[in-house]
This record gives C-alpha cells, sequence and structure tokens, in this order.
C-alpha cells in the first residue's frame, strides 16, 4: 500500500494533506506557536492518528524519558531502558494502516538543557534520530509516522543542533555486507 495516493488526474493529493506536507522533508517537524501545533493535531486526530503527546520538562534524567515512553507506547517488560533498546522497540510499535502515528515532545528546549547538565549534548539528537528512522522504515510499508517537535523560542534554538538527523549513510548490499562476503 502507498503511504499517499494520486488522485483522478494522476496528481498526487499533496494539496490537502497536511501530512504528505510535513513528512516530504523527513519524519521530524518543529513548531513553534501552540495554536498552529493544535490545528495540526486536530487535523491528524480527524485523519485517524494515533498520538502520543510528551511534555520534555518531565526529562530531568534519561530514566524519565525511558519511563514515559515505554509506558505510552507500551513497550515490552525486557526493554533495556537505553537508546539502543528504545530503537529496536519502536521498529516494533504499531502504526496503524489507517491513518498513522504521531509523537509530539514539547519543550524540546527543556529536553537539551536536562541533557547538557547530565553532560550528554548527543541524547536529543540521538532520540530524533531513531525517531525519523522509525519514519523511514514505517514508509517501507505505506504507513505514517511522524514526529512534531515544539519549542517555545521562535528563533534557532541555542545549543540544539538537528542538522545529520535522519541523514542515512550508504551501506552495502544484503549480500555483501560482511567483509567476508567481499573477501576480506
Amino acid at each position: 500500500m502507498a503511504a499517499f495516493s494520486r488522485n483522478e488526474h494522476g496528481l498526487v493529493e499533496r494539496d490537502c494533506r497536511l501530512d504528505y506536507k510535513l513528512l516530504r522533508t523527513g519524519g521530524v517537524t518543529l513548531y513553534w506557536a501552540d495554536r498552529v501545533l493544535a490545528e495540526d493535531l486536530a487535523w491528524l486526530r480527524k485523519e485517524q492518528y494515533a498520538i502520543h503527546e510528551f511534555d520534555g520538562c518531565n526529562w530531568r534524567v534519561e530514566d524519565d524519558f525511558h519511563d514515559e515512553v515505554a509506558n505510552a507506547l507500551q513497550f515490552p517488560g525486557y526493554y533495556g531502558r537505553n537508546l539502543n533498546a528504545f530503537k529496536e522497540c519502536m521498529g516494533d510499535v504499531e502504526v496503524s494502516d489507517d491513518g498513522g502515528m504521531v509523537i509530539v515532545i514539547r519543550n524540546i528546549e527543556a529536553v537539551e538543557r536536562h541533557a547538557t547538565e547530565r553532560h550528554d549534548r548527543k541524547f536529543l539528537w540521538d532520540v530524533l534520530d531513531i525517531l525519523d528512522e522509525t519514519t523511514r522504515r514505517n514508509l517501507l510499508f505505506g504507513r505514517r509516522f511522524l514526529t512534531l517537535l515544539q519549542s517555545r523560542n521562535p528563533a534557532r534554538i541555542p545549543g540544539i543542533d538537528f542538522s545529520g538527523v535522519g541523514a542515512a549513510h550508504v551501506d552495502w548490499n544484503p549480500r555483501e555486507w560482511l567483509n567476508s562476503d567481499r573477501g576480506l
């Protein structure tokens, strides 16, 4: 199933679909105004998206993040409570074929501030990169997964560098992935 379809004139339905507009630049989108985010979430709810909202102010330590996310997304009891386990469990999260799923993280500057206090400058970037990869993997099956971030700062967020989030590296094909498959 395609994630998006064309109308009877052969045009992609992008002109009227918010989710298409959000996904065409990647799986993670930044918001500032409460009103704009609320309007977009209302549209996504109408389109049958499951929406999970989180407040970055609650994630003072990394365990807070893992507790809240694992509970909301119903991770299994053996969840390892680290970013590798988070990545693995995100690959198993059920995303409906009807609509999709949205992760909303409000107050992302608080997430970054708390991570900096823990001397973990990459935490937020790693979380967002995993969420963007989750978007790509779901699109392979025609399912829509979006991450919406809200910042209280209308300008560039000090200390937060989103460059490279969602970048995919070029890898060997599956039959030559192992060094031994390539004679090394």
